[in-house]
C-alpha cells in the first residue's frame, strides 16, 4: 500500500506482514508497519489478513493511531462465505478494542464478502451497499455526534507489547526493492 504525499511523491509503502498459506507461495511478507502524522492525527496501515491478528492493532495502537487504513480486495467467490460475517465483526471490534477509527476499504466488485466500511473506536459501523460503487465518508471527528450521544468506550486499558513479538509470517525479503520502501514496484 503506497503512502502519496499531496506533491505526488511516495512517502512510504506497506507491504501486508501477515500472510495466508496461498500469499506465501508466491510471496514475502513486510516487515514494518507504517504511521504518521497528519493534520494532528496519527495515521495507520494495514492489509487484508492482518485484520485476522489482533497485535497488528496493538502495535499500532501503542503508536497513538487513531485513524487505521485497512485495505482490502475480497471479490472473487461465487456466493456468501463465512467472511460475509467475520471480517465486519473483525473491524468493529479492532475498532473499539483500540479505540481507532478503521476505514476498511473493499471492492465493490461481484462478489465482494463485504462492504467497504468505517467504524469509529465505540465500534458502530457504516457501510456502503454490497456490489454497489460508491464513495463512503465520515465527519472526523465526529465532536457532534459524541457530545450529542457520547461514544460508550469499554478498552481503556492498552495490552501490553510482548518482548520479542514478530509482526509478520514467513521470511520476509531483503530484495533491495522490499528494503527501500519509497521505491516503485
Amino acid at each position: 500500500m503506497y503512502i502519496i504525499s499531496n506533491e505526488g511523491k511516495i512517502v512510504d509503502r506497506y507491504d501486508k506482514s501477515m500472510l495466508t498459506g496461498g500469499d506465501l507461495k508466491y510471496y514475502t511478507p513486510g516487515n514494518h508497519i507504517v504511521s504518521f502524522e497528519l493534520k494532528g492525527f496519527k495515521l495507520g496501515f494495514l492489509i487484508c489478513y492482518d485484520s485476522c491478528f489482533p497485535e497488528m492493532y496493538n502495535i499500532y495502537r501503542h503508536k497513538d493511531v487513531k485513524i487505521m487504513f485497512h485495505s482490502f480486495y475480497n471479490a472473487h467467490h461465487k456466493g456468501k462465505t463465512i467472511l460475509d460475517e467475520i471480517i465486519p465483526a473483525e473491524i468493529r471490534v479492532r475498532a473499539s478494542d483500540n479505540l481507532m477509527w478503521v476505514i476498511a476499504s473493499n471492492s465493490s466488485g461481484h462478489y465482494s464478502s463485504w462492504p467497504t466500511c468505517i467504524a469509529r473506536p465505540d465500534g458502530s459501523l457504516e457501510s456502503l451497499e454490497r456490489g454497489v460503487p460508491g464513495i463512503l465518508y465520515r465527519v472526523f471527528p465526529d465532536d457532534g455526534r459524541t457530545n450529542n450521544f457520547p461514544s460508550w468506550t469499554h478498552n481503556n486499558k492498552m495490552m501490553k507489547l510482548p518482548e520479542n513479538e514478530i509482526y509478520h509470517n514467513g521470511i520476509p525479503s531483503k530484495h533491495s526493492r522490499a528494503l527501500n520502501t519509497k521505491s516503485l514496484p
